[in-house]
């Protein structure tokens, strides 16, 4: 129930996501203006993403669920100041040298356009010790159960910032979108702190905590999570390379595929960390399995259903989203291309990221950052080979090759950690709850495009055919999915 809370405002959060990415478009297509916008845009959450990642999260959560009242308080107000203090540091430290770091986020820009849009660059720096402490806050809510300010974040963000290119635009798209930037992060951290009001008591600092464990927790996720954020910013600065609006294509592909991400899995990994730790840590080893098979189940089986049907009516999606857009049609077309090629990764990134969770949660961290620098390492000597080859959508192949490889090594450490019950759990009925609803799916989206039925309905109904013989199938795994409200 909490995670159908949540997946209701990361939709909202994404589609206004999708109306962000939109008004961009409508404003620079794809070109070396709505690059810069987007590089801006990026940079802050990249920044936060590379050093904090889910390592704050992992680390954080089941500290405070650990503490009483008191040192809990006295923890969220220490994690704050500190990672404030930190990256107003890092913030004054690029402001000192914004062309070397725009120079490695966006290395094919030219020297004049560099020189141009540091100073605007400098002042969205603003944004990274706001961001960060955003993100100590959404810990504390996490681990009170307060879902719902967390997710609600994205949708804050998004509405300022198109309201202000909407406003702003007129002056500049790059100082439009600087101003969005830091009206949304100051705003939805506001809301955030409002949130946590009914948790505040007299802080008490002289209660020890388990600092060994929290900094285990976040050594070993951090090196994961902050390792994996570097993969689409390494495709965005290969894309840059290629020809001005190279990486507005590969970044609109990108965020058209966060939203079932964001749906389906952040939802489910948001609520399954907190109550996965506390069956770990009280040794609810069953409980813990069969929570984790449940969550496997629904991630694997809603990207799968969702990936098998967009891929055949990627273009008309495009279409549709980015409707009105300055796009010529083979734009449209070659956008079309590398989503659907990113679609077929999405089963894979989302095991990827559901794994991260499980094994923080299970205090086995230290194959997180050997798979994630594999994926990197990937990412980068693949990507360079495909980019020259065949320029976005090479980079985007690399990217699905980077996440396919890392779900089948953590596939394989999680086989050695819990065994099989999670996956037996997953994997009822394969025959008749995957395989079956699979082919169908892909029969009917075949069909349909050779019939030339386009668009919405047959993707719905390629997808709906899916869910439907998955559900008729196994009933029983959707009752358990609605009624468990403590697991």
């Amino acid at each position: 129930h909490a995670g159908m809370i949540v997946s209701a405002f990361m939709l909202l959060g994404r589609i206004t996501g999708f109306l962000r990415e939109i008004v961009i478009a409508q404003i620079g297509g794809a070109s070396q203006q709505s690059d810069v916008m987007i590089v801006f845009l990026t940079f802050p959450d990249m920044m936060i993403s590379l050093l904090l990642g889910g390592g704050l999260m992992a680390a954080l959560v089941p500290a405070f669920r650990s503490l009483p009242g008191g040192a809990c308080f006295a923890l969220f107000l220490r994690a704050g100041l500190l990672i404030g203090v930190i990256f107003s540091g890092l913030a004054l430290v690029i402001a000192m040298f914004p062309s070397g770091a725009l120079a490695i986020v966006a290395p094919g820009w030219t020297e004049d356009l560099v020189a141009q849009m540091t100073p605007l660059f400098c002042i969205t720096l603003i944004a990274l010790p706001v961001t960060a402490i955003s993100g100590v806050v959404v810990a504390f809510l996490n681990s009170k159960e307060r879902f719902t300010f967390g997710a609600i974040g994205t949708l804050i963000f998004n509405i300022c910032l198109i309201t202000a290119l909407l406003v702003f635009v007129r002056l500049s798209p790059a100082v439009a979108v600087v101003i969005g930037i830091l009206g949304g992060t100051a705003l939805r951290l506001v809301v955030q702190l409002s949130a946590t009001r009914r948790f505040w008591e007299a802080p008490d600092f002289t209660a020890s905590y388990d600092r060994t464990g929290l900094l285990r927790r976040f050594a070993g996720s951090f090196g994961f999570f902050s390792i994996l954020a570097l993969l689409p910013p390494i495709a965005r600065a290969y894309a840059s390379l290629i020809e001005p609006g190279a990486l507005s294509m590969f970044n609109y592909a990108y965020k058209l595929m966060e939203l079932p991400m964001a749906i389906i899995v952040t939802a489910i990994v948001t609520v399954l960390l907190p109550r996965l730790s506390g069956h770990v840590r009280n040794a609810d080893l069953d409980q813990a399995a069969r929570n984790l098979g449940m969550a496997l189940r629904a991630v694997g089986v809603l990207l799968l259903g969702v990936a098998i049907a967009t891929i055949f009516q990627a273009e008309t999606v495009v279409r549709i989203v980015f409707f009105g857009a300055p796009f010529t049609p083979e734009q449209f077309h070659a956008l079309g291309v590398i989503v659907a090629l990113g679609f077929i990764g999405l089963p894979f990134q989302g095991l990827v990221l559901l794994y991260g969770t499980a094994f923080v949660s299970y205090d086995r961290t230290g194959v997180l950052v050997l798979v994630s620098v594999m994926m990197v390492i990937v990412m980068a000597s693949v990507g360079l080979i495909l980019q020259s080859a065949w320029g976005v959508r090479g980079l985007m192949l690399s990217y699905v090759m980077a996440q396919m490889s890392g779900a089948a090594a953590l596939t394989i450490w999680l086989l050695r950690i819990t065994g099989m019950r999670p996956f037996s759990i997953a994997l009822k009925k394969p025959f008749l709850t995957i395989l079956l609803p699979a082919f169908v799916c892909l029969a009917l989206s075949w069909v349909f495009r050779q019939a030339g039925f386009w668009g919405l309905p047959a993707l719905l109904l390629s997808a709906g055919a899916f869910f439907t013989i998955h559900v008729g199938a196994d009933p029983s795994a959707l009752r358990s999915i609605m009624n468990r409200r403590k697991s």
